[in-house]
């Protein structure tokens, strides 16, 4: 299984002997007394540095805090924008929030002319592929990580989400069928695939993926309240007797990430650059009609 933001090798793996092992390499050169030096003095520097990262790895494996981003209810653009800016920055981070006024973000793939936008949603484009989404009574997760094989990211959160929803509420959800689209037509939550989560038939989570050198940027929506714009999605909120608060789903969320990743969630704001960077694809990208209708 790969962690998150945790060394797979524990430093307890070293072989202990590796450092005896380089500093004491026999010198086969007895001919040159200088090189045979100089290999001596080489092997004490390498003897040093693995020393050393030695002591770092016993460090980092034994404790690793995450960020943790939330945000209240924002703009649309500066939503998808912020998320952008986190992913350039590069710093392993899990961010929550939704979305005042309501948001209707089309896959960076799909169409402008073939969705018809609900009255009352501001129409975006997200930087993550999938289809349509009417952001209203859910709750959306940011995840910047590590870049590492697309089914390992979609297996990782799928599996969080569902031992959130399984310990805390005792709902059971499966995975849906079928292999995603680049470019899927229509709406992200009426049509499911091997990467999305089911409860009683219906889709409760959905992901999609952007991937940007070294790093990876997942959006995912856990439905919390019913969506009328989508009659495939199905809210926490229909499979219990009371509501689930964002709160209260976010908490349930950082349990189970804590948890799986063995890691923990050091609460903090966006750093000054990354909200000037977030401010610039605003304007640039996110709020602009030329990238919106790009398609």
């Amino acid at each position: 299984m790969e962690r998150f933001a945790r060394f797979d090798a524990p430093a307890r793996q070293v072989p202990d002997d590796l450092l005896a092992t380089v500093e004491d390499a026999p010198i086969r050169d007895e001919q040159h007394p200088r090189r045979r030096f100089q290999k001596t003095e080489r092997a004490e520097k390498v003897g040093r540095v693995l020393e050393c990262a030695k002591g770092l790895l016993c460090h980092l494996c034994q404790y690793y805090s995450v960020r943790l981003i939330r945000t209240p209810p924002s703009d649309p653009a500066f939503n998808l924008a912020l998320d952008e800016a986190l992913l350039r920055s590069g710093t392993p981070t899990l961010r929550f929030y939704s979305w005042e006024p309501p948001g209707f973000s089309l896959g960076f793939f799909q169409k402008r002319d073939s969705l018809q936008v609900p009255p009352g949603f501001t129409v975006v484009r997200r930087p993550t592929g999938g289809g349509a989404i009417a952001h209203s009574g859910e709750l959306t997760i940011a995840w910047i990580g590590q870049r590492r094989r697309v089914e390992t990211v979609y297996d990782d959160i799928n599996a969080i989400v569902a031992n959130a929803l399984g310990r805390q509420w005792g709902v059971n959800v499966g995975r849906g069928k079928g292999q995603p689209e680049a470019a899927p037509e229509g709406l992200c939550f009426d049509a499911h695939t091997c990467y999305d989560l089911m409860a009683d038939g219906r889709k409760i989570f959905g992901s999609a993926q952007r991937r940007g050198g070294d790093r990876f940027l997942l959006h995912g929506s856990l439905v919390l309240e019913p969506n009328r714009i989508s009659p495939g999605a199905i809210g926490l909120s229909e499979l219990l007797p009371t509501p689930v608060t964002r709160q209260e789903a976010e908490e349930a969320i950082l349990t189970a990430a804590r948890n799986r990743w063995q890691v923990e969630f050091t609460e903090q704001t966006p750093t000054k650059h990354e909200l000037a960077e977030a401010e610039n694809l605003v304007r640039d990208r996110y709020a602009n009609e030329t990238w919106t209708n790009r398609r």
